[in-house]
């Protein structure tokens, strides 16, 4: 019995780093806060975290402690609790343009071309870093409070969808435009060979392209997506903004 104990707690003291996905933690702010209680001011930490895998995967973690070391550990483990799944691009970019609002923090986030970075700040870009998004700019509205930003910033990537979860609300199979090449469109030369150029061959490669990565095409400008966007609703009556 007592040989099954030490085997127990010996298995409880090693680390199961094979299980665990590889972390990385920011910390975002480390404030003292205090409490009046009978016997007089109680004095803690309080901790925000985020933690996340670089590669799709962020939370972000709150806690208090007495001393600095128990409350960042607190908060990393409250962050493990709040893991939330983002879908990112072959850009490391987001899908499409989103916000996200907590209380009276507001973010927005758009989508950017491939090498243009992280264009944010403040607890919004040790987010957006560590989920793994490479590519983004973001636009913070009202409140400066860190804690809140950050969750906004959880909220909008909460809020992102994919082209397989839309066509699959929708009941629009999107396999049936994964052969069809863009030549159907009857595009101008100019515009039909700036996508062969960016390598965009089938209706189904132009679907997966944000209309800020489109602009970015030599040649191409606003009037070229929006040539785009009207073929594709009168070809094959799919709408996009």
């Amino acid at each position: 019995m007592t040989t099954d104990l030490k085997q127990y707690n010996k298995q409880k003291k090693t680390p199961q780093s094979n299980n665990e996905f590889p972390e990385t933690d920011r910390l975002v702010q480390i404030t003292r806060v205090s409490k009046v209680t009978k016997g007089g001011k109680r004095l803690c930490f309080r901790a925000i975290v985020v933690i996340g895998n670089e590669n799709g995967q962020v939370g972000v973690g709150v806690a208090k402690a007495t001393d600095v070391i128990n409350a960042f550990q607190k908060a990393k483990n409250n962050g493990k609790k709040n893991i939330i799944t983002v879908p990112i691009t072959k850009s490391l970019s987001i899908p499409h343009n989103i916000s996200g609002r907590f209380r009276a923090a507001e973010i927005i986030l758009r989508p950017s071309f491939e090498g243009s970075g992280v264009v944010a700040g403040g607890a919004v870009r040790s987010v957006l870093e560590v989920a793994g998004i490479k590519n983004v700019i973001a636009k913070q509205l009202g409140s400066n409070n860190l804690l809140n930003n950050a969750r906004a910033t959880i909220v909008a990537l909460q809020n992102l969808t994919t082209m397989s979860q839309v066509s699959q609300k929708r009941n629009i199979p999107i396999e049936i435009y994964k052969n069809i090449s863009i030549k159907e469109l009857q595009l101008s030369n100019r515009i039909y060979n700036g996508l062969k150029g960016a390598h965009i061959n089938t209706i189904l490669d132009l679907l997966e392209q944000s209309p800020e990565k489109l602009t970015v095409i030599n040649y191409f400008g606003q009037n070229s997506v929006n040539e785009i966007y009207t073929a594709l609703k009168n070809k094959f009556g799919i709408t996009l903004t």
